[in-house]
């Protein structure tokens, strides 16, 4: 099948997983070079934010109430920073797909 047709029925696995290889394979540098930009955008980002928040460490030779009062501040402070970078990957994403939209016009 040329890849012009287009697809007009339905693909068995097989098809699919060729089709998919036939396309990476056709487009290698573009998707190398793509995939490695969002990889650093991402790898940048995650640090930042590990860097903005300081998880606490758990006190040397903790007592129950200790831990009972330092899972908490862990768990907020994980929280927040997956909230973070999800937040921050969320908007370059759009911005990117922004971008992509407009050149298409």
């Amino acid at each position: 099948m040329q890849p012009e047709q287009g697809i007009s029925r339905e693909l068995g696995l097989g098809e699919v997983i060729s089709k998919t290889f036939e396309v990476y394979r056709r487009d290698f540098v573009k998707y190398f070079v793509l995939f490695a930009i969002v990889g650093v955008i991402v790898q940048v980002v995650t640090t930042l934010a590990q860097q903005a928040f300081v998880l606490p460490t758990p006190p040397v030779n903790p007592t129950p109430q200790q831990y009972s009062s330092w899972f908490p501040a862990l768990f907020a402070s994980l929280f927040l920073l997956i909230a973070v970078i999800f937040h921050c990957e969320y908007c370059i994403l759009n911005h990117c797909r922004g971008q992509r939209s407009q050149t298409s016009l």
